[in-house]
């Protein structure tokens, strides 16, 4: 998984016990979870964490190592797309945000900041895939994606 071409790139990302997105709605309490949860997430509906380590071009800064929180939403966060947020199939979506945090944070350094993504999950589907996400690459830069068409067409898995 890397970005290549872009006004910031992440090369060379490695995410480790990293769940899948759905995980996050599963309704195991976090102490049946097979994760390791810190103690100050324990108090988090349904948590799980996971470690990634990045590199981000352009600066070279390399070997970011962060925690990043995984939990679902209650609803859809307001700057989803309408079309996901809104409509006859929005009510099969589940919303899941990750949070991750720089092990070490240098003030001033915009690569080792705070970072979100939000995934939108169709539970009509058995295989439960994400449909829409919106990766931050940096404060300031985000990219999102949806699966198309959306809702799949009848016969279409």
């Amino acid at each position: 998984m890397s970005t290549h071409g872009l006004e910031t790139d992440w090369i060379d990302v490695k995410l480790i016990d990293a769940p899948p997105i759905a995980a996050a709605l599963n309704p195991k309490t976090v102490e049946e979870s097979e994760f390791a949860i810190e103690k100050k997430y324990r108090n988090l509906k349904n948590p799980l964490l996971y470690t990634r380590i990045r590199t981000v071009m352009p600066g070279y800064r390399a070997q970011i190592e962060e925690q990043v929180l995984m939990r679902p939403l209650d609803k859809a966060p307001d700057d989803a797309p309408k079309r996901l947020r809104e409509g006859p199939y929005s009510q099969n979506l589940r919303w899941v945000e990750e949070r991750a945090q720089p092990k070490v944070r240098v003030l001033d350094n915009p690569g080792l900041a705070p970072l979100t993504a939000v995934y939108a999950i169709d539970i009509s589907t058995p295989q439960q895939r994400p449909v829409y996400g919106r990766q931050c690459l940096m404060p300031n830069f985000c990219l999102s994606w949806q699966a198309w068409p959306w809702p799949p067409r009848a016969g279409q898995s």
